[in-house]
């Protein structure tokens, strides 16, 4: 729902359409809104580790310990096959949104419609679901001579989200009082009828393949080790094709232009466009310990090593501004009476030639330079048995960040207005813009009670915002929030279906994959 309200938020103010009293007539038009999504990212690999809080205690036997902690396999005494199935679905959320989606058009447009302005909502459609069916497979081989041996592939995220919006239109108009108290005094007024058309669509896929060892090397001690390959995928479009003109007429004032009029040499189109492709290989390895210090207590120790790589890939982002349209511009002027010099017009077109009233200036975000960092960590799991009843205290020490790096040129052309001089100067230049994004994670404490067929886990997730070089809406550096928390919590049972096969549910997990279900057979 956020995601709808912020969509049309930003159909609307893209225009930068932020003077008083001028919108005329807004009609919402058509929009589709389709969501898939997958995150498994906090709440473990199978249903049965989020059971269990996904520590690295070796006592919660389940093929996920190949990659949560490849020691663990080497005490294993039975090999295992392993499908975690999370269902797909999609629910139509259309009658949630229509009052949100409303009072954002409300708000995004209150500072500019006009006291008779005639408004349609937009037709809105949501569809959003999970992304699921089979979404984790893991088998582990034991007593081989080398020890015991692991494969895992799973899926720790997806998202896939696309939006197409038609028929948004609306008109602008502005009046402005020309040769105040003369003989010639006349109203001049632009009218700016324009029509949008968007198609946007965004996918971010990241998939893990692990290879993973262990061996007991004494009675009461394994080790352990294993290889991970992540592949990243991130892809998003977006094209917004904006068709109108602009009408302005009063006096001896009578201009026409259209925008994408393919007969003028002058660029006067509108439209937007993103164009994002990038995908890359991460390599990741981690090393474990594991210590039945006797038969009711254990020590697990893992190290997972941090990953980074420059992605694969380009970035366009190009955008057009109309140059003639004055910003949050001041109608009485500065000192806030009208009708003397400092009055300003939100169309500034008199030093503009007719020809170029529809002139329209560039920006172009050009990269191909992004680094992905992904956090290791050291974990440390204490584990208590004793009859049927398991208690698990784990900490991890996190090193290292989940970010996004990149680095961008930016291009600009057009015109712009010399104040001083009061006329429109062309200007061109290039800047290198450097963005970095993500979360520092700090602390990840994690309890988990087991008391026969039923396990109940929590866990604190303590992480720090990254958000160097983005500024807010006034221009200032975006100040990133620090120690956010995030608390999940799990209650699932297990039971044998048959007598080698073991089905784990998650009865209540937050966050987590709705309906989520393991599938354990040991051979």
């Amino acid at each position: 729902m956020k995601k709808a309200i912020s969509m049309l938020s930003i159909i609307i103010s893209i225009f930068y359409l932020f003077a008083e009293n001028q919108i005329t007539k807004f009609d919402g038009g058509n929009h589709q809104l389709n969501l898939s999504f997958y995150n498994s990212y906090l709440s473990g690999l199978t249903a049965r580790s989020r059971n269990f809080g996904n520590s690295v205690s070796s006592i919660v036997i389940d093929p996920s310990l190949n990659i949560l902690n490849p020691a663990a396999i080497g005490f294993l005494k039975e090999s295992m096959l392993s499908l975690d199935l999370a269902p797909g679905f999609s629910f139509d959320l259309s009658n949630f949104v229509e009052d949100p989606v409303n009072e954002a058009v409300d708000e995004a447009i209150k500072d500019t419609e006009s006291p008779n302005i005639s408004k349609k909502y937009p037709d809105f459609e949501l569809n959003a679901g999970q992304s699921g069916l089979l979404n984790n497979i893991s088998v582990t081989k034991v007593g081989l001579p080398i020890g015991s041996v692991g494969f895992t592939w799973y899926r720790p995220f997806y998202l896939d989200l696309s939006f197409l919006g038609n028929s948004i239109e609306f008109v602008v108009e502005d009046s402005v009082l020309k040769d105040v108290g003369q003989e010639s005094e006349y109203t001049e007024k632009t009218v700016l009828p324009l029509s949008v058309e968007l198609l946007a669509n965004s996918m971010i896929n990241m998939q893990t393949a692990n290879f993973s060892w262990g061996k007991q090397v004494g009675e009461n001690v394994s080790i352990g080790a294993g290889l991970n390959l992540n592949r990243i995928d991130i892809e998003a479009g977006l094209d917004a094709k904006i068709g109108g003109f602009i009408r302005q007429y009063g006096g001896d004032t009578d201009i026409s232009v259209t925008f994408d009029d393919p007969n003028v040499v002058y660029r006067n189109t509108m439209n937007n466009s993103i164009r994002i492709d990038f995908n890359k290989d991460i390599i990741g390895t981690n090393y474990a310990l594991s210590w039945q210090v006797n038969p009711g207590l254990y020590l697990d120790l893992v190290l997972n090593t941090p990953k980074s790589a420059k992605l694969d890939g380009s970035l366009q982002i190009v955008q057009h501004t109309l140059g003639a349209l004055k910003i949050n511009y001041e109608k009485d002027g500065v000192d806030g009476i009208p009708g003397n010099e400092d009055d300003e017009e939100m169309f500034d077109v008199e030093l503009l030639k007719p020809s170029q009233l529809a002139y329209t200036n560039r920006t172009v975000y050009v990269s191909d330079d992004i680094k992905i960092q992904i956090p290791g960590n050291l974990a440390l799991a204490t584990t208590y048995i004793k009859n049927d009843f398991k208690f698990i205290f784990s900490f991890e020490i996190p090193f290292g960040e989940l970010s996004l790096d990149y680095k961008c040129e930016r291009y600009r052309d057009g015109q712009k207005k010399n104040i001083e001089e009061n006329t429109f100067e062309a200007y061109a230049d290039t800047t290198s813009l450097r963005y970095k994004v993500g979360l520092k994670p700090k602390q990840n404490i994690k309890i988990a009670a087991g008391w026969k067929n039923f396990a109940f886990s929590t866990q604190l997730f303590i992480f720090d915002q990254i958000a160097d070089g983005l500024k807010d809406k006034d221009g200032n550096f975006v100040e990133p929030a620090k120690n956010i928390i995030i608390p999940s919590i799990a209650l699932g049972t297990g039971f044998y279906i048959t007598k080698n096969t073991l089905m784990d549910i998650n009865i209540v997990a937050l966050p987590n994959p709705f309906l989520r279900t393991s599938l354990t057979w040991k051979f």
